[in-house]
C-alpha cells in the first residue's frame, strides 16, 4: 500500500474534518500533567504531584510531528509555499504566545521588583523585546539563566517554530525510511544528553539548550514517521488498546524515575502511544471531554505559569498572606479557574486572533486534501484534528492546517 495514503475516514474515529479524538484527549491530559507538575506549592506538597510532567513536552513534540505531517507532508500537499506554511504557523502560535508573555511580564516584574528591591530595566526590556517575537533571550535578567524569562513554558513553542522551519526547508519531502533513520540518530543523541543532564527536563535555560534541541528534533521526526506508518492501516474502533494507551500516558507522567526511564518513555513508549491513539476512536461523552480538553490545551499550557505568578502576587498584595497557606484548596480553585479561563481564551481570543492573522497573511487556501486533520505542541504544536504544540509545544507544544502546536492546536492542536 502507498505509505503516504492518509488514514481512512471512520465516522466513529474522527469528527468532520478528520479530527483524531483519542489524540485530542491525550493532548489535553498531557497539558494537565504539565499544570499539576508546577502546582506543588499551591497543593501543599513538598514534591511534584506529577513527578514527570515535564515529559509531556516530549509527547507534544511527537504529536506536532504527526499532525504537521498529516497536513503538510509532500505526499499530502505537494505544492506548499514558505509564506503560506509559516504564516499559518505564526497565526496559530504567536497570538497566545504574545498575550502570555505580556501577562508574565507584568507579574514577573512586579514580583522581582518586590523581591530584589529594584527593576533590572535594561535586561528585562531586552528580554521582553526578544521574547515577544518568539525568540530566546540569552541576557540574564536578575542573574537568572532563563531563555524566556516571563513564561517558562514558552521555550518549547520557540523550538516548535524552529523545527517548522526545518520541516518546510526539506524535512516534509522525506519518506518513511529516511525519517526513521533520522529519528534513530536523534534518539541516540537524546539518550546521551539525558544521561549527562540526569533527566530530559531541559530546554528552558542556555545551559540546557542542546537538550531542548534534541527533544524537538527526535520528537518531531518520530511523529512524522508515526504518521507515515499509520497511514498504511485503517483506523479501528476504541477498545482495550485505546484505553491502555490513555492510561499508560497518565502513568508515565506520575511514575518517578531517572534518565534511563525518561529516555525509554520519550524514545519508545510515547511514539507507540501516539500510533495507538491515531488508530483508535472515542464516542459519546469521552469524545466531547477529549475534544474540549484538546481545544483548551494550548491555553492551559501557556497561561499556567504567568497566571500562577500573577495570582500569587495579587493574593499576597490583597490578603497579606501567601496563597500557599491555603493549600490544597487554593490549588484546586486555581485549576478549576484556569480551565474556565483557558476555555474563554480559546473561544474569544485564540480563534479570532488566529483567523484574523491567517486571513491577513496567507493566500486563499486550497480545498482540504485527504490528509488534512480537522480544526486544529503543544506545550507545544498542532491539534489532533488539525494542529504547538504543540507544540504543542511548546507545549506547547494538535490541530489542523496551521493550527498545530504542542498542546497548540486550533480545534485540535506542539
Amino acid at each position: 500500500m502507498n505509505p503516504a495514503r492518509t488514514l481512512p475516514r471512520d465516522p466513529s474515529a474522527a469528527a468532520p474534518g478528520g479530527r483524531y479524538a483519542v489524540l485530542d484527549l491525550m493532548r489535553g491530559l498531557a497539558a494537565l500533567a504539565v499544570l499539576l507538575f508546577h502546582m506543588n506549592y499551591m497543593l501543599g506538597t513538598e514534591t511534584h504531584v506529577v513527578a514527570r510532567g515535564y515529559l509531556a513536552v516530549n509527547f507534544f513534540f511527537i504529536l506536532s510531528g504527526f499532525v504537521i505531517a498529516a497536513n503538510y507532508h509532500a505526499s499530502v500537499r505537494p505544492a506548499l509555499s514558505w509564506n503560506d506554511f509559516l504564516s499559518a504557523r505564526i497565526a496559530r502560535l504567536w497570538p497566545l504566545f504574545l498575550l502570555s508573555t505580556l501577562i508574565g511580564f507584568v507579574a514577573v516584574t512586579m514580583k522581582a521588583t518586590r523581591d530584589f528591591g529594584f527593576l533590572d530595566a535594561p535586561n528585562v526590556f531586552y528580554a521582553l523585546a526578544f521574547n515577544s517575537l518568539m525568540l530566546p533571550s540569552f541576557v540574564q535578567s536578575y542573574g537568572v539563566d532563563r531563555l524566556f524569562y516571563f513564561n517558562a513554558a514558552s521555550w518549547s513553542i520557540f523550538f516548535e517554530l524552529a523545527v517548522n522551519l526545518v520541516f518546510i526547508a526539506g524535512l516534509r519531502r522525506l519518506s518513511l525510511k529516511p525519517l526513521l533513520a533520522l529519528a534513530a540518530g536523534f534518539a541516540v543523541l537524546l539518550t546521551v544528553a539525558a544521561r549527562a543532564n540526569g533527566s530530559l527536563d531541559g530546554g528552558l535555560t542556555a545551559a540546557t539548550f542542546h537538550v531542548g534541541s534534541l527533544r524537538v528534533l527526535f520528537g518531531f521526526t518520530a511523529g512524522m514517521a508515526v504518521y507515515l506508518y499509520a497511514a498504511r492501516f485503517p483506523r479501528q474502533a476504541g477498545g482495550p488498546a485505546t484505553t491502555a494507551a490513555v492510561a499508560g500516558l497518565c502513568l508515565a507522567f506520575f511514575a518517578d524515575g531517572n534518565w534511563v526511564s525518561d529516555s525509554v518513555l520519550a524514545v519508545a513508549v510515547f511514539p507507540l502511544l501516539v500510533l495507538i491513539g491515531a488508530r483508535g476512536s472515542l464516542r459519546g461523552a469521552w469524545r466531547r471531554v477529549g475534544g474540549w480538553l484538546g481545544d483548551i490545551s494550548y491555553s492551559v499550557y501557556l497561561l499556567q505559569t504567568p497566571a500562577m505568578l500573577f495570582v500569587s502576587w495579587a493574593f499576597k498584595l490583597a490578603v497579606g498572606r501567601k496563597i500557599a497557606e491555603f493549600a490544597p484548596y487554593s490549588g484546586v480553585a486555581f485549576v478549576i479557574a484556569l480551565l474556565g479561563v483557558s476555555y474563554l481564551c480559546w473561544r474569544f481570543f485564540e480563534l479570532p486572533a488566529r483567523n484574523y492573522l491567517r486571513r491577513r497573511l496567507t493566500s486563499p487556501a486550497p480545498p482540504p486534501s485527504r490528509g488534512r486533520l480537522g480544526g486544529g505542541w503543544g506545550p507545544h504544536a498542532d491539534g489532533a484534528g488539525a494542529s504547538p504544540l504543540p507544540h504543542p509545544h511548546p507545549i506547547p507544544p494538535l490541530e489542523g492546517e496551521g493550527e498545530a502546536a504542542v498542546g497548540t492546536y486550533g480545534r485540535n492542536t506542539r
